[in-house]
C-alpha cells in the first residue's frame, strides 16, 4: 500500500536535489527525504517562475534599440538652425538655445537608467517583459513624432 504525499518541501543544494515528503496515513505521519526523481513535479508546493520566452526577450531588446534610436533621432533633429526654440529646459544652455552635449547626457542617462531598471525588474519578474516592450515602443513612437515635428521646423 502506498501513501500519497500530503506536503512536499524542496531542498536544493549544489550537488543534489531532494524532496522532503510528509506522508499521512491511518498510523500517523511518516517523514523522509527522497531523491527528486521519486516525486513528480506536480506534487511540489510552489512551481518555478516561468522565464521570458526567447521571442519576448528578443522583442524587449529590439524595443530598447527602437527607444535609443528615437532618442538619437530627436537629438539630431534639434541640432542646427530651425524655426522655433527648444521647449525642454533640461536640454538648453543659459541662453535658451539647444545644447547638444547636455541633450546627449540627459537623454543617454535616462535611456541607461530605464534599460538597467527594466533589466533588473525582468530578472525578478519575467512576466513583465512584454509590458516593457510595449512601453518602450510607445516611448519610441512619441520620440519619433517629436523628431518628425522638429525636422519640419528646419530652415
Amino acid at each position: 500500500m502506498t501513501c500519497e504525499p500530503v506536503r512536499l518541501l524542496v531542498r536544493l543544494t549544489v550537488q543534489t536535489t531532494s524532496v522532503y515528503c510528509v506522508q499521512g496515513g491511518a498510523g500517523g505521519e511518516h517523514h523522509e527525504w527522497r531523491a527528486f526523481h521519486g516525486c513528480r513535479s506536480r506534487d511540489v508546493d510552489e512551481p518555478a517562475k516561468p522565464g521570458p520566452s526567447p521571442l519576448g526577450h528578443t522583442l524587449w531588446k529590439w524595443s530598447l534599440v527602437a527607444y535609443g534610436t528615437a532618442n538619437a533621432l530627436d537629438v539630431a533633429s534639434s541640432v542646427g538652425p530651425h524655426y522655433g526654440h527648444e521647449t525642454n529646459s533640461l536640454l538648453t544652455n543659459s541662453t535658451g538655445t539647444f545644447d547638444v552635449g547636455r541633450a546627449i547626457a540627459v537623454k543617454g542617462s535616462a535611456f541607461a537608467a530605464t534599460g538597467i531598471a527594466e533589466y533588473l525588474i525582468i530578472r525578478k519578474w519575467p512576466q513583465l517583459t512584454k509590458l516593457f516592450s510595449v512601453v518602450n515602443f510607445g516611448w519610441s513612437a512619441g520620440e519619433a513624432g517629436v523628431a518628425a515635428h522638429n525636422f519640419t521646423l528646419r530652415k
